[in-house]
């Protein structure tokens, strides 16, 4: 079905895969490369109701929660990425700084920065070069110095920052 889309037969592609839906309601994949195709063309309400549909029928499918997560998150629905995050916590989150990051997003695009800190440590804590996670908290940093005017946050921005360039340097 994705090669199908991606030699031009977009329609074919998007269909093969809500066929196999309807027929197979356990293929994970099916939900996902349709919430990916939908997302390519910038529809991306459709995808989350695809993944909803995948997580209705497929609650515990970890790739299905990640990439909901991800894509309420792109939309705006912050709230609704942390109560998924609660709501289908599978064993996988344990180990997977993503979807901390991803919550910490939600929180600092919320103005919750306390819970993003923590969010964001809760992925350090898992893995502690991934620069992505560490510019993130910098950022989170700055936000909190800019609003309490406490020069900790300055430090500490600066030092998260630097940490992800030292584990990334093209970052």
């Amino acid at each position: 079905a994705v090669d199908l889309y991606q030699g031009g037969n977009v329609h074919e592609g998007f269909e093969l895969l809500k066929k196999i839906i309807s027929e197979r309601k356990d293929i994970d994949v099916a939900y996902t490369n349709l919430a990916i195709l939908y997302n390519r063309q910038g529809r991306l309400n459709d995808a989350i109701e695809v993944l909803k549909l995948g997580l209705m029928n497929l609650p515990t499918n970890y790739e299905i929660i990640s990439l909901y997560i991800n894509y309420q998150i792109n939309v705006g629905q912050y709230d609704d990425a942390i109560e998924a995050i609660k709501t289908y916590h599978t064993p996988q989150m344990d180990y997977d700084p993503e979807i901390w990051n991803f919550l910490g997003n939600a929180y600092l695009l919320k103005k919750d920065f306390e819970s993003s800190v923590n969010a964001y440590k809760k992925a350090l804590s898992i893995d502690g070069k991934h620069p992505v996670v560490l510019s993130n908290l910098g950022t989170v940093y700055y936000y909190l110095l800019l609003k309490t005017k406490d020069t900790q946050y300055s430090q500490k921005s600066i030092e998260s920052f630097n940490k992800a360039i030292e584990n990334d340097p093209d970052y």
